[in-house]
């Protein structure tokens, strides 16, 4: 985060001491860091650049094992050069030192997590002869346990083992058929004959994909897993991460026993932290334990190939996702993408796919049936292991948000604008929010051993040995804003209140192509120190008939403004007509720069603390709750007024003005004529309708339509157009080309709204 600073000078006279602007940027990979970026979601590049991660399939699981933990977990022999074979340098490797005993010329590689692997490679330096003779053994991480049930957890089982004999390749490849081999997480290379300058250089393992559940809570995501519909009866933090956290002996067990009259479903909600593009989820299911012999092989297996070691542990269950969306009460809305009960084939193989059509996903839901009420729960209901819940998708997400957390100015600062670069290919899109405020709030939040949250009260009555860590953070106080609407434009003036101490920012990149994504360069908040202190206004009368042009006056007084300011801008979405402006209720002589929606008024003198400025103007209102907001200006720094109470004889304390609460979308029509007479002579040749559209906020069709006595439309004419004064016209002609042959006709001037049409109506004549 850098702080920059630069002189302006004011050009009014009355003005001349300097004003300091300055900004906070971000642009650096070291700026970024005091940002909450989720770890995996969002990638900083070394010059700073922010973008989301893309989602990758068919991937070497090697690289970047050092994210889930992973790495060298044992060299036996000359451990020194062991990482050189996943530096990615194909120059450099690992052989053992033919010194050392031959039971310890092995090398043992975690990846970090468990993967479902397609084929394991080896590569061997190109400047000499490759292993001639050598074993390749993978294991999931299960330990070794004996006849007797002992588990030994610093042994390692390698349940899959192949021998290469007489090798000349300098790339070597084992294929995995998943079918039969276990899922993967460490793999041993054991060198069996000494060849001279031999060295392992690199190792890959080709595996399915990203699987997006690992490291979830750093990704800013979280899983939660509920029990029927007992709410108390939630699975701690510490228990339902584990089926997300790549370690195939850690699992989810719901384990107490269930009696119930009615049925009872088990409810895993996973939150991604972002929105991905998701096809398919896998659910691995528990292992069977196996006893190993003295060498640490299977007992049972046959050659490459294992005995089934799994089960599927559910029966009747369902597969839901949901982008967030939400229905009418307020719940997620859920697209089933799977409800039956398991296969054989998932009982063999201990896992079940589920492959469909990609599908924005957010949260993943997976629900299982533990007690069938019909049976007693003996008939097909499970208390449901899960050793891990994959997910996987590709490309880039379609909605992926960070936010700066806490930015603060150590003093009250007026925050002028906000400034960016940043790259939005066609299809993508930068969302940046903003929201300000004075007050802090002290957070202290609780946590079991198990890491759920829990009450003050509750931590208190827990023994020792059960109470876990407790967090203290700050968060926004009570006198926040609520955040801004979406910044339009890099260097559009600040959009929450201001001065303020502290300030955060939202920030949201989105994606309707996951193949594109959009990038931020940098962030840039500009602020100066405020033109005064405690700065608010008010307007009156705060409610309006619609359309109708009446004329306001905008109160505003500065607690405190030791050097005083001259200029003052008032903004809003209708045109104002200035009529005075006033000091302590004594008009004064301003000088007037006004465009349709804007009064720049400049003071002949500075206005002090406590002085009271009113600003009279007409304009008329065709929004609900339509904004008139003011601004301090002196050279380039602009300070938007808080709305409050500016005047203690008005009981405005608001910026806003109401419409009277009323469906109409259509009022006030007015006819140029009641008759009209279309003959080219200049008179009264054409009917011009005036009507005002209230509370409009997007383009809509406003049309005109002509009927004749009969009922037929004689002329049609629409428009797309928002809240406002409108004029259409009538020109006479007909469908057909004509003039209208004279009568009397039915002008209809009507807009479809949310619920229905809506219309006015007046009839005129046509003569000639």
């Amino acid at each position: 985060m850098k702080f920059n600073a630069a002189c302006i000078y004011l050009s009014h006279l009355l003005l001349a001491l300097p004003i300091l602007a300055e900004e906070i940027r971000f642009d650096s990979a070291r700026d970024w860091n005091t940002w909450n970026l989720p770890r995996g979601i969002i990638e900083v590049s070394p010059s700073g650049r922010l973008a989301p991660a893309s989602v990758r399939r068919n991937i070497n699981a090697v690289p970047n094992l050092a994210a889930f933990g992973g790495g060298i977990h044992e060299a036996g022999s000359n451990p020194r050069d062991a990482a050189l074979t996943i530096d990615g340098d194909p120059t450099t490797g690992w052989s053992p030192d033919p010194q050392d005993p031959s039971d310890t010329w092995y090398l043992d590689l975690d990846l970090g997590r468990g993967v479902f692997a397609t084929r394991v490679i080896l590569h061997f330096t190109a400047d000499a002869p490759p292993f001639a003779l050598f074993d390749l053994l993978l294991s999931t991480g299960e330990p070794q346990i004996d006849l007797s049930n002992t588990s030994f957890n610093e042994v390692l089982t390698f349940r899959t083992q192949h021998r290469f004999k007489e090798n000349d390749k300098h790339r070597v490849v084992f294929e995995l058929d998943q079918s039969e081999h276990t899922p993967i997480r460490y793999l041993r290379v054991k060198n069996l004959l000494p060849i001279e300058g031999a060295r392992l250089a690199e190792i890959e393992v080709q595996t399915f994909g990203d699987n997006l559940t690992l490291n979830l809570l750093d990704r800013s995501g979280s899983i939660n897993i509920e029990i029927g519909e007992d709410s108390d009866d939630d699975v701690p933090l510490g228990n339902a991460i584990q089926l997300a956290d790549g370690d195939f002996f850690t699992r989810f067990r719901y384990g107490r026993a269930v009696r119930s009259p009615e049925d009872v479903w088990g409810e895993i909600t996973v939150d991604l932290g972002a929105v991905y593009w998701i096809d398919w989820v896998r659910i691995v299911s528990g292992i069977v334990p196996r006893p190993t012999n003295t060498r640490g092989a299977s007992v049972g297996s046959i050659g490459d190939r294992i005995l089934s070691l799994r089960r599927f542990e559910f029966n009747l269950y369902e597969v839901l996702t949901s982008d967030g969306s939400l229905s009418p009460d307020g719940s997620f809305i859920w697209d089933r993408k799977f409800l039956d009960r398991r296969s054989t084939l998932n009982n063999q193989q201990g896992f079940a796919d589920h492959s469909f059509e990609s599908t924005p996903t957010r949260f993943l839901r997976v629900n299982w049936l533990i007690w069938d009420a019909n049976c007693a729960g003996d008939c097909g209901a499970a208390a449901g292991i899960i050793e891990e819940l994959m997910v996987y998708g590709l490309g880039f997400p379609r909605d992926a948000q960070f936010a700066s957390g806490l930015i603060d100015f150590s003093a009250n600062k007026n925050i002028t604008a906000l400034r960016w670069d940043a790259d939005t290919p066609t299809g993508t899109a930068l969302e940046i929010r903003s929201r300000s405020g004075n007050a802090l709030d002290l957070d202290i939040t609780h946590h079991d051993k198990n890491n759920k949250v829990v009450t003050a009260a509750r931590y208190e009555k827990l023994i020792p040995s059960f109470r876990g860590k407790i967090d203290t953070t700050f968060s926004a106080g009570t006198d926040w804003s609520a955040w801004s609407k979406i910044y339009s434009t890099s260097g559009e003036t600040f959009l929450s209140p201001s001065p303020r101490r502290y300030m955060e920012l939202d920030v949201r990149l989105t994606s309707d192509d996951p193949s594109a994504s959009a990038a931020l360069d940098f962030l840039a908040i500009d602020f100066s120190d405020p033109l005064a202190e405690d700065v608010f206004g008010e307007i009156f009368p705060a409610e309006v008939e619609p359309g109708v042009e009446s004329e306001f006056s905008y109160f505003l007084q500065a607690g405190s403004a030791p050097q005083g300011f001259a200029r003052i801008a008032l903004e809003t979405p209708t045109p104002l007509r200035f009529v005075e402006a006033l000091i302590d209720d004594k008009p004064v002589a301003v000088e007037l720069t006004a465009t349709d929606n804007r009064l720049g008024l400049q003071f002949p003198r500075l206005i002090r603390s406590r002085e009271l400025v009113e600003l009279r103007f007409t304009t008329s209102v065709f929004l609900q709750s339509t904004r008139f907001t003011a601004f301090l200006e002196s050279g380039d720094i602009r300070q938007r007024v808080d709305p409050g109470n500016a005047n203690a004889l008005i009981a405005s304390d608001s910026d806003i003005v109401r419409l009277p609460v009323r469906s109409k979308l259509l009022t006030n029509l007015r006819l140029s004529s009641q008759v009209i007479t279309p003959n080219d002579d200049g008179i009264n040749d054409q009917l011009h309708l005036s009507v005002n559209l209230v509370n409009v906020l997007e383009p809509r069709p406003l049309r005109l339509r002509l009927y004749d006595l009969s009922g037929r439309i004689a002329f049609e004419q629409q428009t797309f157009t928002r809240a406002g004064e409108h004029t259409l016209s009538w020109d006479g002609s007909a469908k057909n080309g004509h003039r209208a042959v004279p009568g009397i006709y039915i002008a209809e001037v009507f807009i479809d709204g949310d619920a229905q049409q809506q219309g006015l109506r007046a009839t005129i004549a046509v003569t000639y």
